[in-house]
């Protein structure tokens, strides 16, 4: 091990700083070798087997080409547990997790009356969606994408992680509902079906990661990023910074039931005007919450 980490840090090293490396590697290990980090630690001086050491150089002349580790090993770990990804979905980052334990508490400690529908609007990878399927087993999920590639991710997330309470749809949020009327079923790519469900239902709570990265700070962003994720689901364009959480709210409006209740995950620099948007759509009881890094990335509203 100690023989194969020097090269490990120098393949990493043109788009890595050391922190990030040394983060990468560990979890390199883990995928490859199944240490956990106090294996990694207690294990540097051994001896690699030989098929070991060429998938790790594999994996690391893969991440010298700028794709995320997560792509590289086929999963992310979210909330305990790993999801497939691929260059269809996002990589779930921990301020998701933070909009996903804000839900959960709520339905544990805070709502007065059973919560027996969720929709997860975006669904991307599953992770939101699959995550709150496992953890509350008697409410319907519906998962929705507009990305088939995705939504085909998901269901494998599910199928894989035992979550049997998700219906998954493709729905484009943006488009009024009589436009959609027609959709491909993902469990028969060859057949098309009327959506019924979820936009013609009613449910408790809605809850999305849309896009909301405006196209300027694109400049700001890593080529891991730019060049690895979807771009349908990262970006705004800088004249409509709030394009998806108008149309979300919209949806909310119209399909949530009384004293339903959005949550949104949200760019940093537009937490004053989501909650406008949100207060003169008519929602109450709105707030903006900080994640971990005080930056304000989560809101959530009622419908009165």
């Amino acid at each position: 091990m100690l023989k194969i980490l020097p090269l490990l840090r120098n393949t990493l090293s043109p788009l890595y700083d050391e922190r990030e490396r040394n983060a990468i590697i560990e979890m390199l290990v883990e995928g490859v070798c199944g240490w956990t980090r106090n294996d990694y630690l207690m294990h540097r001086t051994d001896t690699l087997d030989a098929d070991i050491r060429l998938r790790l150089m594999s994996c690391a002349v893969e991440l010298a080409q700028g794709i995320p580790v997560q792509q590289v090993l086929g999963y992310a770990e979210f909330m305990g547990r790993k999801f497939k990804v691929n260059r269809d979905t996002l990589i779930p980052r921990p301020e998701t997790a933070e909009l996903v334990n804000w839900v959960i508490n709520d339905i544990v400690q805070v709502f007065h009356s059973p919560v027996r529908s969720i929709v997860d609007i975006g669904t991307g990878s599953g992770c939101i969606a699959v995550t709150l399927a496992l953890k509350f087993k008697d409410i319907n999920i519906s998962a929705t994408d507009l990305s088939t590639a995705a939504l085909k991710v998901a269901k494998a997330n599910a199928e894989s992680l035992g979550a049997k309470n998700i219906d998954f749809i493709h729905m484009d949020i943006l488009k009024p509902e009589d436009d959609l009327n027609i959709h491909q079923d993902i469990h028969n790519p060859d057949e098309t079906y009327s959506l019924s469900a979820p936009r013609y239902e009613r449910h408790d709570i809605i809850v999305s990661n849309p896009p909301y990265v405006c196209e300027s700070e694109a400049k700001d962003m890593s080529a891991t990023v730019l060049d690895h994720e979807p771009h349908m689901a990262l970006f705004v364009p800088d004249c409509d910074p709030l394009l998806f959480y108008r149309a979300i709210a919209r949806y909310g409006k119209q399909h949530l039931n009384h004293r339903g209740v959005l949550y949104l995950e949200i760019n940093e620099n537009f937490g004053t005007e989501v909650r406008l948007l949100l207060d003169q759509s008519g929602y109450t009881d709105i707030i903006v919450r900080q994640d971990m890094y005080e930056k304000n990335r989560m809101v959530r509203a009622f419908i009165p």
